[in-house]
């Protein structure tokens, strides 16, 4: 069996006219100014990059892998027109959008690549990103002075509606695959929320400002998603209870998991002290909408409980799924019996596990 390459490589001429022939990305990762200018001046100084630039061949060479390394070569020949650069060329031909990031992921796989750079790449598949154009605050997927972070916004929801108090989601890839299920109704409430954050903590996101923490937000935007009925207390005592509050101040800098998890339970005593409407940070009586995500996630916790419990290496019958439930008290209103007779294999499901989203 012989086992072809997916692309061909060659030397290739770059001067003032076929440095025409290359189109950059705009959904491929931010232009970082400070490495252009370095292989810029490496250029000048007569040193070269040494190494390739992969495109897809269509009607222009799309870059795939090289932005930095092309927009440096289109610095230098606008200053001298004359210079010719040979660099090494990978080509693949007639590629589309999902096998060219399948390819950048490929060439990429030794360097880190962070969620924004995740977010860029899959930018047209997120329907989110276009939602929030017109959003209380004003959003950008890269950390920029006075905007909201799309991650931040994000993953502060999605610890709130996950009951995750302080978490995140996974690997970047794994955080692309919940943005690209947001829908309205979760953009909805998004919006809901920083209105009030707008008009009543923060007009825009301050760098130096305490309140616009990724830790403060997580704590507030969490409280805010439990607390539905007590939704027209809420702002009211946050500014006269919760913006007053010392402990609340000093750990919104410190950042972290802890610092979060303190911050949100701070909140809630504070809101609810010498008040008869509480506020809660442990959901109850709440109705999870069978086949949604959470409810797949609360299916695939109990059936983690389950193989630590009972250590399940053969498949489960129903009948055993309904008696282990049982003895776990995880047989309630949010897990019926199973009434099929069909056999279930745990073994079949993946469980994700929660890292943390480092905030900006």
């Amino acid at each position: 069996m012989k086992i072809e390459l997916g692309y061909k490589s060659e030397r290739f001429e770059v001067n003032k006219e076929t440095i025409k022939e290359f189109y950059l990305l705009e959904n491929r990762r931010r232009l970082k100014e400070d490495k252009v200018l370095s292989m810029k001046s490496n250029l000048r100084a007569g040193i070269h990059f040494e190494s390739p630039i992969v495109i897809n061949q269509l009607s222009k060479k799309r870059v795939i892998d090289g932005q930095h390394r092309i927009t440096a070569m289109q610095r230098i020949i606008k200053e001298q027109p004359d210079i010719k650069i040979i660099i090494l060329l990978v080509s693949y031909k007639d590629k589309t959008m999902d096998e060219e990031r399948q390819i950048f992921h490929r060439w990429n796989s030794g360097s880190r690549q962070t969620r924004e750079d995740y977010l860029m790449m899959f930018e047209s598949e997120i329907p989110l990103i276009k939602m929030v154009k017109n959003f209380p605050m004003e959003v950008s997927v890269y950390h920029e002075k006075g905007k909201l972070q799309f991650k931040v916004l994000v993953s502060s929801y999605l610890a709130a509606r996950d009951n995750v108090i302080g978490g995140t989601h996974g690997t970047p890839e794994d955080f692309i695959e919940y943005c690209k299920e947001l829908g309205r109704n979760d953009y909805n409430f998004m919006d809901e929320f920083w209105q009030g954050y707008k008009i009543h903590i923060c007009n825009s996101i301050e760098s130096k400002n305490v309140f616009c923490t990724g830790a403060f937000i997580k704590g507030l935007i969490y409280i805010y998603y439990w607390n539905q009925d007590n939704k027209k207390f809420f702002w009211e005592r946050v500014k006269n209870r919760v913006s007053q509050n010392e402990k609340i101040i000093m750990l919104s800098k410190t950042g972290g998991r802890t610092a979060i998890e303190m911050i949100t339970k701070i909140m809630s005593e504070e809101m609810s002290r010498g008040y008869k409407e509480e506020f809660i940070i442990e959901p109850r009586n709440r109705a999870i909408p069978e086949g949604s995500k959470e409810a797949k996630k609360r299916g695939k916790e109990t059936v983690k409980k389950l193989l630590k419990t009972f250590g399940g290496v053969k498949p489960l019958t129903n009948k055993q799924i309904n008696e282990n439930l049982r003895k776990i008290g995880a047989n309630d209103e949010e897990n019926e019996d199973i009434e099929t007779d069909e056999e279930y294999d745990p073994s079949n499901l993946e469980v994700d596990d929660d890292d943390n989203l480092e905030d900006s």
